[in-house]
């Protein structure tokens, strides 16, 4: 029997977090939502048929593929979305008057690096340190071994230290 309820407490928990897991994947604002949507609609369907065990899991392994999915149609994976960092300087712009000039900066310098890694290093970061998921299910929803993910943190950190280092955030006294 399909439980309305607990789907919709997961729509309510899950929502944002999917959203902005997406559109760190596409990079567009509204491609985003849509993908956002689909998985939703993924999970509904599957909640039809299914018990769900791990919504959690469930729910970021339904949006990486319909992710995976979008990026191969728009044959656009390794490429910076320039609307993206657009809607990063209006969301920038808004806060700007609580926010030092500096600061601004240093986020948009920030979300720029993001986007100089590699897919899988900004998938891993993204999942780790902003969605805060348990490293047992990145390697499941990466299809990894924990070696590997822990190599690609390794390098994923470092590689945005040394980027952000050429921006001037860093300096050798900070580490």
């Amino acid at each position: 029997m399909f439980d309305v309820e607990n789907y919709e407490r997961q729509y309510k928990k899950y929502y944002r977090p999917i959203y902005l897991y997406c559109l760190s994947h596409v990079g567009n604002a509204h491609m985003a939502e849509d993908v956002t949507q689909e998985t939703f609609l993924g999970l509904y369907k599957f909640m039809q048929q299914n018990k769900v065990e791990d919504a959690q899991y469930l729910v970021y392994r339904i949006a990486r593929n319909a992710c995976i999915d979008v990026l191969r149609k728009n044959e656009k994976r390794n490429q910076i979305n320039k609307e993206c960092l657009g809607l990063a300087d209006e969301r920038l712009i808004d806060i700007a008057n609580d926010i030092m000039e500096e600061q601004i900066l240093s986020r948009l310098a920030v979300h720029k690096a993001l986007f100089k890694l590699t897919p899988i290093e900004r998938e891993i970061i993204f999942l780790r340190y902003v969605n805060d998921i348990p490293i047992r299910m990145i390697m499941d929803l990466c299809g990894i071994s924990r070696f590997r993910l822990y190599k690609h943190l390794e390098h994923a950190k470092n590689s945005l230290y040394e980027i952000l280092k050429k921006e001037g955030l860093f300096d050798d006294e900070c580490v």
